[in-house]
């Protein structure tokens, strides 16, 4: 999931680089710090959200097991 978010991370400078030919350090800038960390955030936080740090399932005992028979 690092991985994705940092290709995600070098999407928008790849983008200004090579689509709309800005190669100032500003844009560099702009388009790697600013947006690229702004949607590599974004996809770490939902990703690991999603599928690392889950929210622990509620144990079950044997009085709600029995219950659940009956």
């Amino acid at each position: 999931m690092s991985v994705v978010g940092f290709a995600i991370t070098e999407i928008p400078v790849a983008f200004s680089e090579y689509v709309m030919h800005q190669h100032s350090a500003l844009a560099y800038n702009i388009s790697g710090n600013l947006i690229g960390t702004g949607f590599g955030t974004i996809w770490r936080f939902w990703s690991f959200k999603r599928w690392v740090f889950l929210e622990p399932e509620p144990q079950r005992t044997d009085d709600a097991a029995h219950e659940a028979l009956v």
